[in-house]
């Protein structure tokens, strides 16, 4: 009828609005993705933060920094009475050793074993990664650690000595870094670092990082530096060196940890971030590091007494 009101839209102006409205999205989730990834970046600098004051509170309390324990393999440590032993002498490293300091006596107490390596505690999980999650260590290692255990992806800087031992996941002993190998089965005899050992400075040396990983397969039993978890010895889990670059994660399932190139690296610092890693240093900041940081700067970074001007360029 002449004179009548069109009231809906042409296929033509759908299919604008359709591409309009499309282009909005694609600009918009890049700066969502951006947004996200910042938040997950504070709240890895915070576990950290709270990984290395509890380290430095360990330290006021029994004078020295908590050690990276002996071998993955040992239950932990107690006493006559039942009672955990601390650093020199709990095999258990420190990622146990600072539970009293990180608000978890009760589970540093806790008298069954396994129940305590079954906990996944959430600041021991960089959220870029993954969320808190256990593996189920059914072949790996005695038969007292089968079972769940909780994970990990940070670990105590070793240093940049890490010649090879003979026994899986022991490399170096920490002779120059902040975390030591406890003296049992060591020739870093006394084995614990104090203060004043750290002869660089404490603003000028490492005391954790996280630790790179074959991301794609995280929570399968086919990473050997990520199924023994916090509740372990001196292992890839919870120590890694400064004689490794840094590097992103690698994502490759057909590359279990022990083959390929990555076998090589497994001991080295590194994230899912896209451009570097978080590294608490032995002051209990915490600065990002770049994947492209000076090879020899970053070994200075894990030396705790080469006597060298650090210039990181963080």
């Amino acid at each position: 009828m002449e004179g009548s009101k069109r009231t809906g839209f042409t296929l033509v102006e759908l299919l604008v609005v359709i591409t309009i409205i499309g282009i909005l999205v694609g600009l918009l989730l890049p700066a969502v993705q951006s947004a996200r990834e910042s938040g997950r970046m504070v709240q890895c600098k915070n576990n950290l933060v709270q990984i290395s004051k509890a380290s430095l509170n360990h330290e006021s309390t029994h004078g020295y920094l908590p050690d990276g324990g002996e071998h993955f393999w040992r239950q932990r440590t107690k006493d006559a009475d039942g009672v955990p032993c601390i650093a020199p002498d709990q095999h258990w490293g420190w990622g146990y050793q600072i539970l009293p300091f990180i608000e978890q006596t009760n589970l540093w107490k806790e008298p069954n074993d396994a129940k305590v390596a079954s906990v996944a505690l959430p600041f021991y999980y960089c959220p870029t990664r993954r969320q808190p999650m256990t593996v189920d260590n059914q072949g790996n290692g005695p038969a007292w650690s089968h079972g769940p255990r909780g994970m990990l992806d940070y670990a105590g800087n070793g240093g940049q000595i890490c010649e090879y031992f003979g026994a899986w996941g022991i490399r170096g002993e920490g002779l120059d870094g902040a975390i030591t190998r406890r003296p049992d089965g060591s020739t870093n005899r006394g084995g614990l670092v104090f203060n004043a050992v750290i002869r660089d400075g404490t603003s000028n040396t490492m005391m954790f990082g996280e630790k790179r990983m074959n991301a794609s397969l995280t929570g399968t039993q086919d990473l050997g530096d990520d199924d023994g978890g916090f509740a372990d010895g001196w292992d890839f889990d919870n120590i890694r060196w400064g004689c490794y670059p840094p590097g992103a994660d690698i994502y490759d399932g057909a590359m279990p940890i022990h083959r390929g190139a990555y076998a090589v690296e497994r001991g080295g610092f590194g994230s899912s971030h896209a451009e570097g890693f978080n590294a608490a240093l032995c002051d209990g900041s915490v600065r990002f590091v770049s994947y492209n940081v000076d090879f020899r700067q970053f070994r200075f970074f894990s030396n705790r007494s080469d006597g060298e001007v650090l210039e990181l360029g963080y």
